[in-house]
């Protein structure tokens, strides 16, 4: 794929933009082609144009919504993006809880086979999956970089000027590293199943 044809696509879906979930997508797509290990130039250009998006599309939103619900609305979708796998096995599992241990047995053979299999009949869905995880990835680092030029002690959120970067912060310190933590798990989980 062209990701600068996707970046100037995400800038286009930015403007047009009509509910949350459409901005989480034009910034995570801001970021494609990208990695977190992006600095200098390249870097700079990806911090002032998620800047331009927070101010012209993230804020206009906050305005007809509660910044509450519009930062954990994106949250909730770059952490999924940022830990996006071609691994897709849901159903199930509540099911799993209430069984006996011998049988507990018997479904985490019949579940890791499934996902063994999933490793194999889904390869072009991770091929896509690896970019928007780097991308989600690479906007996470650009959010922390955006988010750490603003001190809750010293600087005033109410400041025009600082509300990007204070949005910034408080998405990055308080709403995405439980939903990280909580995707962390749940690889966690299914590494153990490979793993038994």
């Amino acid at each position: 794929f062209d990701p600068n044809a996707v970046r100037r696509v995400s800038q286009l879906l930015a403007r047009s933009a009509s509910g949350t979930d459409s901005v989480g997508k034009a910034m995570v797509l801001l970021h494609a082609g990208t990695t977190m290990r992006l600095t200098g130039r390249q870097r700079g250009a990806l911090v002032t144009n998620t800047l331009m998006m927070l101010e012209n599309t993230v804020f206009p939103h906050i305005k007809q919504s509660d910044e509450g619900t519009v930062s954990q609305k994106l949250a909730d979708f770059i952490a999924i993006c940022s830990s996006s796998n071609a691994l897709n096995t849901s159903g199930g599992d509540e099911d799993e809880k209430n069984k006996g241990d011998g049988e507990m047995k018997k479904d985490s053979t019949k579940s890791s086979n499934k996902v063994k299999r999933s490793l194999v009949e889904e390869e072009d869905d991770s091929i896509i999956s690896l970019a928007i995880h780097q991308a989600a990835l690479s906007l996470i680092t650009t959010l922390g970089g955006i988010g750490a030029n603003f001190d809750p002690e010293v600087d005033d959120p109410e400041d025009e000027e600082m509300a990007p970067y204070a949005f910034a912060q408080k998405l990055c310190v308080e709403q995405l590293p439980s939903r990280l933590l909580s995707s962390l798990s749940a690889s966690l989980d299914c590494v153990e199943l490979l793993v038994e």
